[in-house]
């Protein structure tokens, strides 16, 4: 009975029992089911009272494999954080590295100013005489102003003090609407210098470096290839994509490349994105004919146009890049320049 009165308590008696007769006439109307089988409908693990043993026993088998996934995720997301930073760190020491760079082939301010005055000075001229570049391979044009020779024998200098620092210096080249102003390497394949800077360390963002196949001579080669990554920061060859969204940079930008033999001024002609293994790197052709169609072909894939004539003895620069467009292939950003003055030392 105290077991019955109990289980009262909790509510679980059949109302039957609850409103039998309190004079003890009549008897109870008792429900058919029993008392204790009644409360145990509602009786749960939480009404007992487990021993130490007992919940030993009772504690649920080790998750392994959500242990080891959250390891593995950790893992990941450490290396991910790793990468960056050192990438970060290896940007901050390229940045470094080029201000260095740039120092020693400028030199003084006023060396830097001069160049300057004579970049503006040639922009007046003409930039294409399409008459004079049929009729001669290289066309040596005097420059206007006196200082202009004696400015670039101070950059021959400059450039020599770099060959002397450099091992595999090849050419200085800077892109106008860009902010291409960088040494160029050389190496006897076109790996080497992916991932290594111009002295040769291991470096993720690499160098700005020509083709194998291109002649130390730059008038000997009919393509000037040219090679440097696409950079997440901004540096190297990533601004060339300028030349391929803005027409106006496109129309009057022009590639300086500084060498021993004298500063190449070539006018950019095309800009396109091409398949990595498309034909725009050729160096040698079997006839002068298939080269000025080549010419040719490359002026008409440009996303924007210019009237350019070609001729058996005209040159021309490459500049390659990735686009870093998640595309089949990894595209390339070609652009195209064909030589229009030379500029020579004085010695």
């Amino acid at each position: 009975m105290n077991d019955v009165l109990d289980l009262n308590k909790t509510g679980n008696v059949p109302e039957e029992i609850k409103e039998a007769p309190a004079d003890g006439g009549g008897s109870a109307q008792v429900s058919e089911v029993p008392v204790f089988l009644s409360s145990l409908s509602d009786f749960t693990e939480k009404d007992i009272d487990l021993n130490e043993t007992a919940k030993a026993e009772k504690k649920p088998p080790i998750d392994f494999a959500r242990y080891f996934i959250l390891l593995v995720c950790l893992a990941v997301f450490a290396f991910a954080g790793y990468s960056i930073v050192n990438q970060l760190f290896e940007y901050a020491e390229a940045a470094n590295d080029t201000d260095l760079l740039r120092e020693m082939f400028y030199g003084r301010e006023d060396a830097l100013s001069q160049m300057q005055e004579l970049r503006r000075a040639r922009i007046t001229r003409p930039i294409q005489d399409i008459l004079s570049l049929q009729r001669q391979t290289v066309r040596e044009i005097g420059v206007i102003v006196s200082e202009g020779v004696a400015v670039a024998d101070q950059m021959r200098a400059q450039l020599d003090g770099m060959f002397a620092n450099i091992q595999n210096m090849y050419a200085w080249i800077k892109v106008s609407h860009t902010n291409v102003d960088y040494p160029v390497v050389q190496w006897t394949d076109n790996d080497y210098y992916l991932r290594r800077n111009v002295y040769g360390f291991a470096q993720t963002s690499g160098s700005i470096y020509t083709d194998f196949r291109n002649d130390k001579n730059v008038d000997k080669n009919l393509n000037t290839i040219i090679y440097g990554h696409n950079m997440a920061n901004g540096t190297f060859f990533s601004s060339l994509m300028n030349l391929d969204k803005h027409e106006d940079s496109f129309n009057d930008a022009i590639i300086e490349l500084t060498t021993p033999d004298g500063i190449y001024y070539y006018e950019v002609f095309s800009v396109h994105v091409a398949n990595p293994m498309f034909y725009y790197r050729e160096t040698w052709f079997e006839s002068g004919e298939r080269y000025v169609e080549w010419l040719y072909e490359m002026k008409e894939r440009s996303k924007f146009q210019k009237d350019i004539i070609f001729t058996p003895q005209s040159r021309i620069i490459t500049l390659s890049t990735c686009t870093n467009w998640m595309a089949r292939g990894n595209p390339r950003l070609a652009v195209h320049g064909v030589l229009i003055d030379v500029l020579r030392y004085s010695n």
